[in-house]
């Protein structure tokens, strides 16, 4: 353990120095603990691949549903969560509503959550808590030996996912050390041996307690997601690039008021916190050393890592078992010509997500009903893929079945479609002398477009005779 300040016990010690150790509980350093930040995202991470989901099945990242909200005094696209309705908390109930947004324009809406990871998209995690337990999150957090630096219950409303919850640097460290140990947590102890100072007798010392957070297939495939962090997400910054599988996340409060770098080896675990101990002040624009304040985390990380990669051999991290990796694929469902309501229905109960393209097509459908989808029914997705239902807007019917009739009738059941027919131009050669055997001349042979085809209103419909003669 280590920070930026010098050792003082002075009742009110100078600028710079500090008897609080900040990165550990306040019943054994003083400190309360800051929000982690995103580094907290893994316990949600966790929970999805318990539950069954992978890495490869996709969430509803948008950011906008609805009007504008004004949050800053700036419009922002914001996604409104109804608490209540839309998450499940079996330990206790949870309301109100909860806006998330993401930094920066990184928001991708149709998300893998193996995406959602490498850039820590907060409405992707939102999506994937909505589908959990927030309960259940928070218990997985215990069991990785999460709980709050001051010694209160760890909160589990909504906004926790993102690392609400004030904890230590040490208790993030070792929540990681977890996932790279096959999914074991073991508590941290800082000391080695104690000797008594004038008998030399050596006296106990705490035990470390472990026990298993998640299986170890659920740890390899956390493992899978995170080393993509470091190798093209958030945490590139950090990576030390020796030739050391690593792992890791980023993390970063509201206003860049805290920032974390969190990550593993196979054989070290290391946390790095940069923040306010007291006040609000953001890190963005401000520089340390030639060093932007908000890449300190990445810079300490990397430094402490190089040097533990020299002193332990490090292993491979164990492959993921595809099952967890690969993503869940379905079948679009044929909801063609129903209504929206029932069409949204349908797409939800078949585990996809739905957008509703506002803006009406020509269709053979019913006004307001389905006209079509994107991806188009039938297709192949990863579960929980947007599907773009698309509204018809009427202004199209099928061409008739009108081969056989004779000319004059043909030509007047056409037209009671509200359809233009005419015969081909002179120049329509191919179309002059098709003949069909079974058909008296003077009957009408086919139609181009043909019976069955889709055309707008009061289309021009080319009526072929039969000419066998």
């Amino acid at each position: 353990m280590a920070q930026n300040r010098y050792f003082d016990q002075a009742d009110a010690p100078d600028i710079g120095r500090t008897s609080v150790n900040y990165s550990t509980d306040r019943d054994f350093g003083g400190s309360s603990g800051f929000q982690p930040g995103s580094t907290y995202k893994i316990f949600t991470l966790a929970e999805w691949l318990k539950n069954g989901y992978t890495l490869g099945d996709h969430v509803d990242g948008r950011i906008f549903t609805g009007e504008d909200v004004d949050l800053d005094g700036e419009p922002d696209e914001v996604k409104i969560w109804d608490v209540a309705e839309e998450f499940t908390a079996s330990c206790g109930g949870v309301v109100g509503l909860w806006e998330v947004n993401n930094s920066g324009d990184k928001t991708i809406d149709d998300i893998s959550v193996q995406q959602a990871v490498i850039t820590s998209q907060n409405t992707a995690f939102a999506a994937m808590a909505s589908k959990l337990d927030l309960c259940a999150i928070r218990d997985t957090a215990v069991a990785f030996g999460v709980h709050r630096a001051d010694g209160e219950e760890l909160q589990y409303f909504p906004a926790s996912i993102l690392g609400t919850n004030e904890v230590a640097p040490l208790t993030m460290a070792s929540a990681y050390a977890a996932i790279s140990n096959n999914g074991v947590y073991c508590s941290p102890i800082a000391i080695d041996r104690v000797f008594e100072r004038i008998t030399g007798q050596e006296l106990v010392v705490p035990e470390s307690l472990c026990s298993q957070s998640v299986n170890p297939e659920i740890a390899a495939a956390m493992t899978h997601s995170l080393k993509e962090v470091m190798r093209s997400g958030t945490g590139v910054a950090a990576n030390t690039n020796d030739g050391t599988q690593l792992a890791g996340k980023t993390g970063t409060t509201d206003d860049r008021i805290h920032t974390w770098m969190a990550g593993y080896s196979t054989e070290v675990a290391t946390a790095v916190w940069v923040g306010n101990v007291v006040g609000l002040t953001p890190q963005t624009g401000k520089r340390v050393n030639d060093t932007a304040v908000s890449n300190i985390r990445h810079a300490v990380w990397k430094d402490v890592m190089s040097v533990a990669n020299t002193k332990y051999e490090n292993g491979e991290f164990p492959i993921a078992n595809q099952r967890y990796v690969q993503p869940t694929i379905l079948r679009v469902p044929n909801i063609q010509g129903l209504d929206l309501d029932t069409a949204e229905v349908q797409l939800l109960a078949n585990e996809l997500n739905v957008q509703i393209v506002e803006e009406e097509v020509s269709s053979t459908e019913p006004i307001g009903s389905v006209a079509y989808t994107f991806p188009e029914f039938g297709s192949e997705v990863p579960r929980g893929s947007i599907i773009q239902v698309f509204v018809s807007g009427g202004g199209q019917q099928f061409v008739p079945e009108v081969t056989g009739f004779s000319l004059a009738d043909g030509f007047s059941a056409l037209e009671a479609m509200g359809l233009i027919p005419s015969f081909p131009q002179p120049s329509q050669t191919q179309y002059l002398n098709k003949c069909d055997p079974l058909l008296g001349d003077d009957a009408v042979h086919s139609t181009l477009p043909a019976a069955g085809e889709p055309v707008v209103d009061a289309s021009a419909i080319i009526v072929i005779p039969n000419r066998c003669s």
